[in-house]
């Protein structure tokens, strides 16, 4: 049986992690091409796939893990858990089937005013991390700075980006 880390490019802690721990079990970090490749039945693999920097999705590599679970191999942190921990909207989607409490969440179109909101709103985008690109409003005058800074950003248009209002956990807004 073989332990793999799926990811595009070794980090730190994918390294720190594929450090043989337990007897008997090879650990290995592995992109996804050569997981396809490398990975069969009895095999386990861990997705490490994460937001791309340039915050316009996931890195590449997703359907690869769900070809894998095809091919027998078990696939911890899959295609859909990876997909809906980078999508924040899909994230507030799930937190809010699961009747977990959390702030109203709704998405920003490019070319459209935003929704009426209660202030304070945090604004950042759909796929994101490391905190880039976000932004707190307390006014509507820093609501609409904020906008259209981040309307200047690559990743902006044409899709939809997530903003948070912090007044008070609730449901998530779909839309």
């Amino acid at each position: 049986m073989r332990f793999a880390f799926i990811a595009q490019k070794p980090t730190a802690t994918t390294s720190a992690l594929t450090v043989p721990r337990l007897v008997g079990v090879e650990t290995a970090w592995l992109s996804p091409p050569r997981a396809l490749v490398q990975l069969g039945p009895g095999d386990v693999a861990l997705g490490r796939l994460d937001v791309r920097s340039s915050l316009d999705g996931v890195e590449p590599g997703l359907a690869v893990l769900g070809q894998l679970e095809l091919r027998g191999v078990r696939v911890l942190n899959g295609t859909r858990t990876l997909r809906s921990t980078h999508d924040k909207l899909l994230t507030a989607t799930a937190l809010s089937r699961a009747g977990v409490p959390h702030p109203r969440t709704g998405h920003l179109v490019a070319m459209s005013p935003p929704p009426e909101i209660e202030l304070p709103v945090v604004l950042k985008p759909r796929f994101g991390s490391w905190g880039q690109d976000v932004m707190l409003c307390r006014t509507l005058g820093e609501l609409a700075r904020s906008i259209e800074v981040l309307r200047q950003r690559p990743w902006f248009p044409p899709r939809a980006h997530s903003f948070r209002s912090s007044c008070s956990p609730r449901a998530t807004t779909s839309g």
